[in-house]
């Protein structure tokens, strides 16, 4: 078959309808012809695009981003680096969520909510601080003292089952209360670190 209904077109991409005919609007995936009646019809052609447009969604581009790589607005080689960029920075991300999740999944059952949310505060931002040092964004004094945060939240991960709930918590706002302290400029001027003071101090007027 040359030519497919939209209904038929879905069945055969596996694209839903509502999908079609939103590309359809955004002018990503317009279809060959139109019938008489207005229903659209779909052709070779805009399969090999709609494939096209499945292989950019699975390197996770935009729409917009796709739309203009297929209509030649924007700069393949270009983007397929800018988006490797991207990608790399997300992949660091889900390494530092993973291994985090690794730590707390020990004590997340049975401890309360606010104690595993601090603790994965904790944990993040030493490693948020190493990155910034590798990026030359802090001054040699605060990357030893990085490397010395890393240290002391090694050493509470080692009280977690030994001290009750309540130390446990009081010892990770002490160290995140000083960490805050001492960077609070360059935290808060990462557009990629969420600055959480108001919660902890929420936490603290709790504990």
């Amino acid at each position: 078959m040359d030519k497919w209904q939209i209904s038929e077109f879905s069945k055969l991409t596996g694209a839903s309808t509502r999908t079609l005919h939103y590309y359809d609007h955004i002018g990503i995936l317009k279809p060959s012809k139109r019938q008489a009646n207005g229903f659209r019809l779909y052709g070779k052609k805009d399969l090999q695009t709609l494939l096209q447009i499945f292989s950019l969604k699975f390197l996770r581009f935009d729409l917009v981003t796709i739309k203009g790589l297929l209509d030649g607005s924007i700069s393949v080689s270009e983007e397929f680096f800018a988006q490797k960029k991207a990608l790399n920075k997300e992949i660091d991300k889900l390494a530092m969520a993973h291994k985090i999740l690794e730590e707390v999944t020990k004590i997340a059952s049975s401890a309360p909510l606010n104690l595993v949310l601090t603790l994965i505060e904790l944990y993040r931002i030493p490693h948020q601080l190493e990155k910034l040092g590798a990026r030359k964004l802090l001054s040699k004094d605060l990357l030893k003292k990085s490397k010395e945060y890393k240290d002391r939240v090694y050493d509470i991960n080692q009280q977690i089952g030994v001290i009750s709930h309540d130390d446990l918590l009081k010892l990770c706002i002490e160290l995140l209360e000083e960490i805050y302290q001492l960077v609070p400029d360059t935290m808060r001027h990462r557009k990629d670190v969420i600055f959480v003071e108001n919660k902890i101090m929420g936490l603290i007027d709790n504990s």
